[in-house]
């Protein structure tokens, strides 16, 4: 659950979140992704609901580890559906 449900008042409705960390989970695809391609190439990123606050993280990630991590991959286009 990445926020409370609409009207839940902490303390009372829930006690806590728990969050996924979406930023991580991008990094984590990218290093799949790499593997994959022996470390090089060129790739297409595609992701549903672009103004989604935890599609933007996973997406952030993925980029984040693309450019730090793999200069032999490039990212040449992206697509939101």
């Amino acid at each position: 659950m990445d926020q409370p449900a609409a009207g839940m008042k902490p303390g009372k409705d829930y006690v806590s979140v728990v969050s996924a960390d979406s930023f991580g989970l991008g990094m984590n695809i990218a290093d799949e992704l790499a593997n994959a391609i022996g470390r090089e190439g060129e790739v297409a990123a595609m992701y549903y609901a672009p103004d989604f606050y935890v599609t933007n993280q996973r997406y952030q990630g993925f980029v984040a580890r693309l450019e730090a991590k793999y200069p032999n991959i490039k990212l040449v286009t992206v697509q939101y559906v």
